[in-house]
């Protein structure tokens, strides 16, 4: 009897166990299947293979080669020929895949920058081999293909080939020459188990489970009746976020100019340094012969010249000085500067204001339900989060190392940062304006959105899609008037007028001008002073920004890089895109939504419709300032996604209450929430791809090791 009571009791802790956590079990052993069988492919089939090495001794070389004593030989690629020939007439072998084990020699190679000086010094011991195969059949080529070095790393031949002979050239990434150690024909690929891979599809398979239609996600209420986030969604963000930010920092340092000097661009530490000194232009001294120049800032004359300069700093009456803004510098740099007395690291600056951007990204959402959908559900909010948090672009600042972010990112979280304080505001005014909770929020709000011009200047012009936010706060409707309130009004009104004060002061000192950020006086690559309003360059930025079509490359990172021909004068930035974020982010074409009609009687909806449209009108105007005074860049876009994703919590948001009120069918809303929920995805596999691809140091160059781990881990086949 107790046997069978305690048996009872194990049955029923297993079903328990099952209900609860069944599914999550499945996904473990799905993915196990698919990394044992479907992602270990080349193993399975070159089991049978019948492996043929090729002694080095009866291959042909075209470069200088060395043997060693092992038996290896050192080739050198300098004349850019094929190196090696290897003849298999009469053999009539098919080849599967070839399999080399070569490294670099010279593994470390210098990062040159525009100034004629190294950056950083790039260790790898990589190679890349092109193959030629030559035979009866047509002649097969296949282009560049990075191998691991220092074991035998295989280069797959689609559908094999029966070949003559072979000529193969290997290059050292990080060198010229390169140790050749051995060479085989069908290799039997080794068994792989990828940890990571495996994670990623649990956690895949996991999440489109727990947003199936129907699922607690959809059913409940991310906040409760007092407007706060449960306890459950809230303990689960907080998880999100800090797994989230150790994987940040984990990809950030993978790219190794943040650890080498910086990609030799480190305005930051260099202004923090001179703040903590008492003054504001910079301890560096320019060259003698840009000091001796008539004209400092003639880009073609400097270049011809070959005279010295820093790239991207101001230069003023023989002084250098930091144009970008001060403010990354002052909350972060300067601080941790006057406390250590060293300076920040790049890495960690981006990495706090990238995880400043998820938490934001959140808080606004939030911030949104609150106000305008307090029914919304914990799935859309994931959803919501995941479509803006991706379309933002963070992973270009992973893939890019370069501290030209900064500005950006300070002025994005700023910026998200000020429009919820500012919806804070609004509702706890609405509900008691005589509490002290809604002038802290508006003091804030303000606060944070005014720090942005010393950010990004143009993104200020933010404050456009709050006023409808704002408007009935400053001016409260009463007995149907509506007057301004001089409490509500000065309370937002200071926080700009003492930044703005300190920011004039700032610039008068640098440049004897109030009104002076130093833009003109940026020694950069182009004619700044003739930038200004031009109908030709608007127009292209829209096109680069929002319209320009992808271009997808077979090989990761699948995205390429295409050249917008333009006749520009000025010499602004002319970079190669990988697309439009329109074409990139579809999703964010749900901000159109905003312009659904809302009804009359329901302010809350014609608000929240406005914000939305003001985003719209803001994603156009930016793309237009952008490229009228800086060019046509990828990481501009920047100062164009935070706008875009505000539109589309707004869109999703507006047809949200727009389905509730017309009472659609229940399949219609499923499948509107079914695109959706496959554009987010969309948009966050195209978003993690950019970061393999963008920015001008690239991820393949700086890290080729870990750039080859993800291109193994995706294209598992070849």
């Amino acid at each position: 009897m107790i046997y069978k009571s305690d048996s009872n009791e194990i049955k029923g802790v297993f079903s328990d166990i099952g209900r609860k956590y069944g599914a999550y079990i499945l996904f473990v052993v799905l993915a196990l299947l698919l990394e044992v069988t479907l992602f270990n492919v080349k193993h399975w089939s070159s089991m049978n293979n019948a492996e043929i090495d090729i002694p080095l001794a009866y291959c042909e070389y075209a470069g200088i080669e060395e043997w060693s004593d092992d038996g290896s030989v050192i080739l050198n690629d300098e004349n850019g020929e094929n190196i090696l020939y290897v003849s298999l007439k009469d053999m009539g072998v098919k080849i599967k895949n070839i399999s080399i084990n070569a490294y670099c020699i010279d593994s470390t190679a210098s990062w040159w920058g525009y100034m004629y000086e190294p950056y950083a010094q790039i260790d790898s011991r990589m190679t890349e081999v092109t193959i030629l195969l030559r035979g009866q059949e047509k002649e097969l080529k296949i282009e560049k293909k990075m191998l691991s070095g220092d074991t035998f790393d295989a280069v797959m031949i689609p559908g094999g080939y029966t070949a003559d002979d072979v000529s193969l050239m290997i290059e050292g990434l990080m060198g010229s020459k390169v140790c050749l150690k051995g060479i085989r024909l069908n290799s039997v690929i080794p068994f792989e188990f990828n940890v990571l891979r495996f994670l990623a599809v649990f956690l895949f398979m996991s999440f489109i489970y727990i947003m199936k239609p129907d699922g607690m996600l959809w059913k409940d209420k991310l906040i409760d009746v007092n407007g706060k986030i449960k306890n459950i969604y809230r303990v689960s963000a907080v998880i999100v976020f800090v797994v989230l930010c150790i994987l940040t920092v984990i990809l950030i340092r993978q790219n190794r100019i943040y650890l080498n000097y910086e990609g030799g661009f480190h305005p930051y530490t260099d202004l923090a340094r001179a703040l903590a000194h008492g003054h504001t232009y910079l301890d560096e001294e320019p060259s003698a012969e840009l000091l001796a120049m008539d004209d400092p800032y003639d880009p073609v004359e400097r270049l011809e010249k070959k005279v010295p300069f820093r790239l991207d700093y101001a230069y003023y009456e023989g002084k250098y000085y930091i144009y970008f803004g001060v403010v990354p510098c002052v909350l972060l740099y300067l601080p941790y500067h006057l406390v250590t007395g060293a300076d920040l690291p790049g890495w960690a600056a981006l990495s706090i204001m990238l995880a400043g951007c998820y938490a934001a990204v959140w808080l606004l959402i939030k911030a949104f339900v609150k106000m305008y959908a307090r029914d919304t559900s914990p799935a859309l909010a994931i959803l919501l989060w995941l479509g803006a948090v991706s379309a933002l672009t963070l992973p270009n600042v992973m893939g890019d190392a370069n501290n030209y972010y900064a500005p950006m990112l300070a002025a994005v979280e700023l910026l998200l940062l000020g429009m919820v304080a500012y919806l804070n505001a609004a509702i706890s005014i609405e509900k008691d304006s005589s509490k002290k909770s809604g002038m802290i929020y508006l003091l804030i709000g303000s606060t944070c959105v005014a720090a942005v011009a010393g950010c990004r200047p143009q993104m200020v012009l933010g404050v456009i899609c709050m006023i409808p936010v704002l408007f009935p706060v400053l001016f409260p409707e009463k007995e149907g008037k509506r007057n301004i309130n001089i409490k509500t009004a000065v309370t937002f009104a200071i926080p700009y007028l003492i930044i703005a004060v300190l920011l004039m002061l700032y610039n008068f000192i640098r440049f004897g001008s109030v009104l002076d950020f130093g833009a003109m006086k940026n020694l950069t690559f182009a004619f700044l002073d003739r930038a200004g309003v031009n109908v030709e360059a608007a127009l292209m930025g829209v096109y680069y920004y929002l319209i320009h079509p992808l271009s997808l490359v077979g090989e990761y990172p699948y995205l390429g890089r295409s050249q917008i021909e333009w006749n520009n004068p000025n010499l602004l930035a002319n970079h190669a895109s990988t697309g439009g974020i329109l074409f990139l982010y579809p999703v964010l074409l749900a901000g159109v939504f905003c312009f659904i009609k809302q009804k009359k009687e329901d302010g809350k909806g014609i608000q929240l419709a406005w914000i939305g449209r003001l985003s719209v009108l803001l994603i156009l105007l930016m793309s237009m300032i952008t490229a009228m005074m800086g060019g046509l860049m990828d990481r501009y876009r920047m100062d164009i996604t935070a706008f875009a994703g505000i539109a589309l919590i707004s869109g999703i948001l507006c047809i949200k209450e727009v389905m509730k009120e017309k009472d659609y069918k229940k399949n219609v809303r499923y499948a509107i929430l079914t695109v959706f929920s496959i554009m987010v995805i969309e948009t966050a596999i195209a978003s993690s791809l950019s970061y393999g691809t963008e920015g001008l140091f690239s991820l393949k160059l700086t890290d080729p090791e870990f750039y080859r781990l993800i291109e193994r881990s995706l294209k598992f086949w070849i």
